[in-house]
């Protein structure tokens, strides 16, 4: 893959990362370092952006959204850009605690994915883990019942001329 390097293009870049084998490989780590007998579902989708995503359907979900960009240098010369990215993972189920253990394991894989990596493709330097949010558990009037999300905030600079 080449681009840019605009949001747009990292956006695909995690994207394509969270779809890949290698994440599956460190979920699937962080279920066997935990040694409680619990596998943690694959993603259902990894969308590069936010969608409107139904009760029904399959999960984990997660979506890739870009939250800002800023532009370090003043220069007409070159584009220095910080990219503010959240990924977002959202499950849904019948037990409160299950729901919580796969999203931690979720952030906690993704958090690994990334930490010390570059997006090679992109030419950018290491991407920076700035942080893992997770929001309270909802009850839904559908089955399954409860619904829940999580994200963790990064951010990749971008160079181009």
């Amino acid at each position: 893959m080449s681009g840019t390097g605009d949001l747009e293009d990292v956006k695909r870049a995690i994207a394509q990362r969270l779809r890949s084998a290698r994440f599956l490989e460190i979920l699937a780590g962080v279920d066997a370092e935990k040694a409680d007998g619990s596998t943690t579902p694959a993603p259902a989708e990894v969308s590069e952006g936010e969608r409107a995503f139904a009760i029904g359907q399959a999960y984990p979900v997660g979506a890739v959204i870009g939250a800002r960009t800023a532009y370090a240098s003043e220069a007409n010369v070159e584009k220095d850009a910080a990219h503010e990215i959240q990924v977002v993972w959202t499950v849904t189920g019948d037990d409160e605690l299950q729901i919580t253990r796969y999203l931690e394991r979720l952030v906690r894989a993704t958090r690994d994915l990334f930490w010390n990596q570059s997006l090679e493709e992109l030419h950018t330097p290491w991407v920076l883990v700035r942080g893992d949010e997770y929001s309270a558990l909802m009850p839904t009037d559908e089955h399954p019942p409860f619904i829940k999300a999580a994200s963790t905030q990064l951010l990749v600079t971008t160079y181009s001329l």
